[in-house]
């Protein structure tokens, strides 16, 4: 899950691969990302972010690139050095959840404190009361600590609220830029 940190300074393929990145997405470029009225204000808060802060929650059908568009910011904190975990809600739960005791607090750790953390497919997470705990825990203390986070669901804004309680909702409002994509819009598909 985590590509590379400040300690590391070459990154490979094999490492992208391992820590969560789809095969796929290895080749990602701005350049083939297709500009439309709907994600220009993104793409350009993307890369105009030097200070790694802004959070974002990309909404949109299956294949309308949201995930191409977080491999993308990934490679641009990647690249300066930033540590970057890459996941999925459900792997993100699940390695808390049934991490051994001795190593749970390690797992935690590093999920909640990488400067940038990209959770994939927000809308897959089994919504059990445990899920959503672990779900918060790491979002708040990523909230609190001014720390980016960048997630995809393949819901609608109504849908995605729904998900979340008023706590939540309040943090995402305030630190995020949230985008509904309705179509694809281009890539190495």
């Amino acid at each position: 899950m985590i590509f590379k940190d400040e300690s590391r300074e070459l990154m490979s393929d094999i490492d992208l691969t391992q820590a969560g990145f789809c095969y796929r997405h290895l080749k990602a470029k701005w350049e083939n990302v297709v500009t439309t009225q709907e994600n220009k204000s993104i793409i350009d808060s993307m890369k105009a972010d030097k200070k790694f802060e802004q959070w974002y929650i990309l909404l949109g059908t299956s294949g309308s690139g949201k995930t191409y568009l977080l491999t993308l910011l990934a490679r641009l904190a990647v690249d300066v050095c930033r540590s970057t975990v890459f996941t999925t809600a459900r792997e993100l739960t699940d390695r808390i959840k049934y991490a051994p005791m001795e190593t749970r607090l390690e797992e935690t750790t590093k999920i909640k404190k990488c400067k940038l953390l990209i959770i994939d497919e927000v809308s897959r997470i089994a919504s059990t009361p445990a899920d959503m705990l672990i779900l918060f825990d790491v979002l708040n203390f990523r909230y609190n600590s001014n720390l980016q986070t960048a997630m995809t669901s393949n819901s609608t804004v109504a849908e995605f609220t729904k998900m979340f309680d008023d706590a939540f909702l309040r943090r995402f409002s305030e630190v995020a830029m949230t985008v509904q994509f309705d179509k694809p819009f281009g890539g190495d598909r």
